[in-house]
């Protein structure tokens, strides 16, 4: 999933909970990685079912997904914010505060937040695509920092495709449509 292959990462998820139907977080996986509305809400719904099972950190992640399906966002940033100030030392908490942050079109708070899990993993590969996005289409764009980030992924897992699109799509917005075709290309 963090290396933006959804298919693959949904089919693993499936498998986690063929083995353990109570594994909350796994059907939260299936949701964030599914292709539907429906995949997502009646996944959601299953990881509401069995968040007994779920550790505290993945409670509260459950319950920020279960706060998309009722688009109650000031409830996923309440959440969120939580998470971030119980576990101020894991980046996925940071990334997550990021991701909400960007939906609400909160950027500069978006950006720190990705910052702040960059900061705690450098190679965090999500966290990357993630700033990277936000400059990319979110204002204040900026193109030389997206391209960054786009760098950093592609430099940390080079057998990727994915990373190089990214970098491609940069590419593509700066006008520099040749690099962007052999960004593609690569």
């Amino acid at each position: 999933s963090d290396v933006a292959r959804p298919q693959e990462a949904n089919e693993l998820f499936r498998a986690a909970v063929e083995k353990d139907p109570t594994f909350a977080y796994a059907y939260l996986n299936i949701a964030f990685t599914g292709q539907t509305a429906d995949e997502f809400n009646s996944n959601v719904e299953k990881a509401m079912e069995h968040v007994a099972h779920a550790s505290d950190g993945e409670r509260m992640l459950i319950q920020v997904g279960g706060a998309f399906t009722d688009a109650d966002n000031d409830i996923a940033l309440e959440i969120s914010k939580t998470l971030a100030e119980t576990y101020p030392a894991s980046p996925r908490a940071w990334r997550n505060l990021g991701g909400v942050r960007a939906g609400r079109q909160e950027n500069a708070k978006a950006r720190a937040a990705f910052m702040k899990a960059l900061e705690l993993d450098p190679n965090m590969y999500a966290a990357h695509s993630a700033i990277g996005f936000d400059y990319l289409f979110q204002e204040p764009r900026d193109f030389a920092k997206a391209k960054e980030h786009f760098e950093d992924f592609v430099a940390l897992m080079p057998e990727e495709a994915k990373g190089y699109e990214f970098l491609g799509d940069t590419y593509r917005a700066m006008g520099e449509l040749e690099t962007a075709r052999a960004s593609y290309s690569s």
